[in-house]
């Protein structure tokens, strides 16, 4: 067998195209960290895909048309811009996916996050197709939300008549009770006799809220009918003023919206922390009595 030795000058131009093609192959972004800081410093306020394109970090990404990247840009919670960045380049490159992602955005989003994402609730606030609307929202409301303010802003942010509509869609999939309560909060909140009607399917749910602590419970106790007895209100209503569980800005309605019974119970006597008992007197002491 024979051996070939080459030049060593042979070697030095092997490896340098291997370095060559080393570097053409590396990604041009080298972290989600170092993107967020590009689109920071060359879009500030800019947040649209074409405001976007001023970053040549987010142009080299855009002009993939990767779906699988633009969806892990999106799940950046720790990078807001980054995740707006991937929301952009999925409707720009894949528009029937651009609902589900901008909710899903939005419900990972980590507080103080809400300001940069001004562009997901414009977009959201749009008519768009009801089908379309039906399967985002049943998929992102499939799970329970990691933080249910996000979830609450989500369903601000939503059309009521699509909420509606998805709402009494017979074939929609089953969701956690939690998210059927914040959207009969909202449904029950945004009355509409006219072309929203109190429905069959909206009482029957409000009813099996009543024996599911937490937030459930507490949109029950605000929306119960008329013909539900004083003593089983005045029952649920002392569960929810106790329950710790229930954040001020979650109990806060329940004691405005049912300020003549809260006032009717012997609160000194109830199981409430000191900080709930001075936010119920302060919240009645500020409400008119009726």
């Amino acid at each position: 067998m024979k051996i070939r030795y080459y030049h060593s000058s042979v070697w030095v131009n092997i490896l340098s195209a291997c370095a060559a093609f080393e570097l053409a192959a590396a990604p041009a972004v080298s972290s989600w960290e170092q993107l967020q800081a590009d689109l920071k410093a060359n879009a500030p306020g800019v947040w649209s895909y074409n405001g976007f394109l001023k970053s040549s970090l987010f142009a080299s990404l855009a002009v993939t048309t990767n779906k699988a990247v633009f969806l892990e840009m999106s799940c950046q919670r720790d990078y807001p811009l980054v995740a707006l960045a991937g929301f952009f380049c999925l409707t720009n490159s894949f528009p029937g996916d651009g609902l589900e992602c901008a909710m899903n955005v939005m419900l990972e989003a980590k507080e103080g996050a809400a300001a940069v994402y001004y562009p997901l609730f414009d977009y959201l606030q749009q008519k768009h197709d009801l089908p379309a609307f039906k399967r985002a929202f049943s998929a992102v409301s499939s799970r329970r939300p990691r933080d249910l303010r996000n979830y609450f802003v989500l369903l601000t942010t939503l059309p009521v008549d699509a909420v509606y509509a998805w709402f009494h869609d017979q074939f929609r999939p089953p969701v956690p009770l939690v998210c059927e309560a914040v959207v009969l909060d909202k449904l029950y909140g945004e009355p509409d006799e006219r072309t929203r009607p109190v429905t069959s399917a909206m009482s029957v749910t409000l009813a099996r809220l009543e024996s599911v602590p937490g937030f459930p419970r507490s949109v029950y106790v605000m929306y119960a009918p008329d013909n539900v007895g004083k003593s089983a209100l005045l029952a649920d209503l002392t569960c929810v003023l106790c329950d710790e569980t229930l954040t001020d800005p979650e109990i806060l309605p329940v004691i405005l919206k049912r300020a003549g019974y809260v006032r009717e119970l012997p609160l000194d006597t109830l199981q409430l922390s000191g900080k709930r008992h001075e936010l119920i007197k302060r919240v009645l002491e500020r409400t008119t009595k009726r």
